[in-house]
Formats: C-alpha cells, structure tokens, sequence
C-alpha cells in the first residue's frame, strides 16, 4: 500500500498497480481506520495550568486557591476542547477589572468571531451563576457572567467571593 489519504489520518490503500493482497490489505486498512477513529473519539485529555491574569492594574493573585485545566485534541488536532475550574482560597484575589484565563493553545483567527465557550460562578452554598467564555485575543478568553445585566468577575463582581466558590468555563474551538 503505497498512497494515502493525506492529513489528518494518512490511511494508505492500495494503487491499482500494487500487488495487492486482498485480505492483508484489507485488514490493516481496517486497523488504520479503526486507530484513526479511536484517536478521534477518546483523545487523550492533557493537564495544563492556565494563566489568570485581568485588565485592572492589580492582577489577580491565586495565593491558595487552585486553577486547574485540561484540553484534548481530536480530529487529527484540528478541534481543541477545554475545561478549567478556579477554586477561591481564603487568600485569593482577583485583581481590577476584566478577569482573563489563558487557553492552551492559541486560537485560529476565524475562531475569535465565531466561538464562545460556557462559564459559570459559583457562589458557595448559594447560587449558580451562568456566562459564556468570550475570546479577547487568540491565547486568553475574557469571563462574561449574566446576574441582573452582564457583568464580568472581578474582586466584588458578581459576588463577593469568599473560599470554595468557583468560576469554571468550558470550550471547543479551532487552534491556529
């Protein structure tokens, strides 16, 4: 089998000038479709560790507090879903004005007018908060959260934050 299918899955089958083995050929082109499809339906998640940063002068400050992420790439890595959960510790800040979280990997250019992700806050024992993730540039997602208006979090923003609440956004978009 000497030609294949090209990006993103490169599956080789057989030229009609081959000396063609019908079931070898056959059976490892089946290999190489169902590898193909597993690669696309359970990709690996990958930890990484975003960045929070905000528009303000004071920037936020994790002290205790925990940020955690995770992102996958399917389809021969040409869609990037993402998680990430920010936990308030007792000496968390959240800086001055919008608040940022960095993506793992930059975003393609036509993705920033198109794609948003979800974002919620969590206020502790009270309430759930809903948001959307809205992309300020290629690399860090601005947090938008719908209260009474639209507002984005910041020190006293929705809510005046205090240990265990959450902000947390999801997204699927398209790398650069």
């Amino acid at each position: 089998m000497t030609t294949d299918t090209g990006s993103p899955w490169f599956l080789h089958y057989p030229e009609s000038t081959d000396d063609v083995r019908p079931y070898e050929d056959i059976q490892q082109l089946a290999e190489n479709v169902s590898d193909a499809l597993n690669s696309m339906i359970d990709a690996t998640w990958t930890a990484y560790v975003p960045v929070l940063s905000s528009s303000g002068v004071t920037q936020p400050a994790l002290g205790n507090g925990t940020l955690v992420g995770e992102y996958r790439r399917e389809n021969g890595g040409n869609i990037v879903d993402v998680t990430w959960l920010l936990t308030i510790g007792s000496t968390t800040t959240l800086g001055q004005g919008t608040l940022f979280v960095s993506a793992p990997v930059n975003a393609h250019a036509n993705a920033l007018a198109q794609n948003f992700g979800s974002a919620y806050v969590l206020d502790s024992g009270v309430v759930d908060k809903a948001g959307i993730l809205k992309w300020e540039t290629a690399a860090k997602w601005a947090i938008v959260i719908a209260t009474v208006g639209v507002v984005t979090p910041s020190a006293n923003i929705p809510q005046t934050f205090a240990t265990g609440d959450k902000i947390g956004g999801t997204c699927r978009y398209r790398p650069a």
